[in-house]
């Protein structure tokens, strides 16, 4: 009982730090923030008919690197978890604008994936050099025919002591050695839209299913 007790304080303590520091996913967008917070910040309202009531879609396009988005709320318990920014018609070349934009944000590319081919690139660090380039340089190749295309990036300053740990063997290991609250950015596109969510390791892993 003692220990229940004293996870529970823990918890509660973890979760007033995350509110005081006041994490942020995109823009002035924080973690946590109330859906009446977010309404009265970008006017979103509900998507449309059979979209749930804890999604909200802002009324106007918002600009990221240099390009125009819509932006797409979720939320839990009435607190926001995750920003997503969606565009349906884009230049082939704009994937890579995005990805170094986010790089050149302190985001640390960690994965990518074309279609059913995924490659940790956690993992490959600790391979043979020449290994590891061709299974990057095969995973490009297939990009051009893809179906779909994901990039997974982490905030890189937290994970930089782990990824120079060599008991981190891999992405799986690295998430779950890292804070509930390290950001995470996830970038997909297919042939005709490109979705950049933002949101942390917690809800990122809480969302995971198939892809890394």
């Amino acid at each position: 009982m003692k220990k229940f007790l004293l996870t529970l304080v823990m918890i509660a303590a973890m979760v007033n730090t995350v509110s005081s520091q006041e994490i942020k996913l995109f823009k002035e967008y924080t973690y946590g923030l109330s859906q009446a917070e977010v309404q009265k910040k970008s006017k979103a309202k509900i998507c449309g008919e059979g979209f749930p009531d804890n999604i909200l879609c802002g009324p106007k396009q918002v600009s990221f690197a240099d390009l125009q988005w819509w932006q797409v709320f979720s939320f839990e318990g009435g607190a926001l978890r995750q920003v997503m920014l969606f565009k349906k018609q884009f230049n082939p070349s704009s994937f890579s604008y995005i990805t170094n934009t986010i790089k050149n944000n302190k985001f640390l590319l960690v994965a990518m994936a074309a279609d059913d081919d995924h490659l940790d690139l956690i993992e490959i660090r600790l391979q043979d050099s020449e290994v590891a380039n061709t299974k990057l340089k095969n995973l490009l190749a297939k990009e051009g025919s893809a179906k779909k295309v994901t990039y997974a990036f982490c905030e890189e300053t937290p994970i930089t002591p782990l990824i120079s740990d060599k008991n981190i063997h891999n992405l799986s290991e690295l998430l779950y050695n890292s804070s509930p609250f390290l950001r995470v950015v996830e970038v997909s596109k297919t042939n005709d839209s490109i979705v950049i969510n933002f949101f942390i390791r917690l809800s990122y892993l809480a969302g995971k299913k198939e892809t890394f």
